[in-house]
């Protein structure tokens, strides 16, 4: 796996505040991204 892990399809995701949880070894990341 490459690091485009973190990248994603957000075409189909209305605009807004998004929270994303990435469980990389063993500890809980949340990761904020905001669409406009």
């Amino acid at each position: 796996r490459t690091n485009n892990d973190l990248k994603m399809d957000v075409s189909g995701l209305s605009a807004g505040i998004y929270f994303v949880e990435l469980n990389k070894s063993g500890r809980l990341k949340i990761i904020k991204f905001v669409k406009n």
